[in-house]
């Protein structure tokens, strides 16, 4: 933040795991000389945490969810903005692995087009980025929130989101921002939109 002019007394960023049994905090450069912890007071009582375009990550979002809200203050507001159910994708031929509702285990690469800056697929070494879930119903995304403690959760649907264009042949893809049907459909590719909404829950 310093080269926007911004001092650490304003802002400033870390990176941890609040979904590991126990919550681990990155250190730059494993600099132990700041001496941070996940346990001090600055990383609780939030008035805000917001999740964009991250929930679909979590494997465990019960856990996740509540560990947003353990860090909020009294009245704090968690928002998430993700994607509603979707349908699976074929690529190559080959349909993504299912299983319950919102789970699921991507074989393919691709980019996101949505600005959060990371693969879907196989990395360079074989392994795989950690998507979990087939979006989200309303009814799952209550169930979650007021699970755990947050009261008067609202969801409102978004009238835009992302088209993935995918070469049926090559597994390639393309991902345009907008409406419904706003992505005219091609012989030997498949549209599939995905829905974007807001999420937000007040802990009680």
């Amino acid at each position: 933040m310093n080269n926007q002019g911004i001092p650490p007394t304003e802002m400033y960023c870390v990176r941890g795991d609040l979904c590991a049994d126990t919550p681990t905090l990155d250190l730059p450069n494993d600099d132990e000389s700041l001496n941070l912890n996940l346990t001090d007071k600055d990383f609780h009582n939030f008035d805000l945490a917001v999740v964009g375009l991250g929930f679909h990550h979590f494997e465990n979002i019960e856990r996740a969810t509540n560990r947003l809200v353990e860090r909020l203050a009294h009245d704090g507001v968690l928002l998430i903005i993700d994607f509603k159910t979707h349908e699976a994708v074929k690529y190559g031929g080959e349909s993504e692995s299912e299983s319950k509702e919102g789970g699921h285990n991507h074989s393919h690469s691709h980019q996101h087009g949505h600005g959060h800056g990371h693969a879907h697929g196989p990395t360079s070494d074989g392994s795989h980025h950690g998507v979990a879930h087939h979006g989200f119903s309303e009814e799952k995304l209550k169930e979650v929130f007021s699970g755990a403690g947050l009261k008067d959760v609202e969801i409102k649907d978004m009238d835009v989101g992302f088209t993935w264009v995918t070469d049926l042949k090559s597994g390639e893809d393309t991902v345009v921002f907008g409406k419904l049907n706003s992505v005219e459909e091609q012989e030997g590719k498949q549209n599939v939109f995905r829905q974007l909404f807001f999420a937000k829950g007040v802990k009680a």
